[in-house]
């Protein structure tokens, strides 16, 4: 779970980065012009947050004991009971 907070803080702080530097823009004049903070404030943390957004998905589903599903709904557990569902801590099914 410390593994999908720090992404999300990382996410967001991104996001709120670009934000901070578009939105003035967009309001004040109605285009973005670029200029000595646009590397720092939009090019760098568009792929980082994007980067950190994955990380968060594949964590979220490796964590939650999902594992990896195919079309079919399919799910492949590796070592557990092969069941979609919460986990109750000892493998019982519900």
């Amino acid at each position: 779970m410390k593994v999908l907070t720090i992404v999300s803080v990382v996410s967001v702080l991104c996001a709120v980065s670009v934000w901070l530097f578009v939105v003035p823009q967009l309001v004040g004049t109605g285009m973005v012009e670029p200029g000595p903070l646009l590397g720092l404030m939009v090019l760098l943390p568009t792929p980082v947050g994007l980067i950190a957004a994955l990380v968060g998905r594949v964590a979220g589903l490796w964590f939650d004991g999902v594992g990896v599903a195919d079309t079919a709904g399919v799910v492949d557990v590796g070592a557990g009971c092969g069941r979609i569902g919460p986990d109750l801590g000892h493998g019982e099914s519900p």
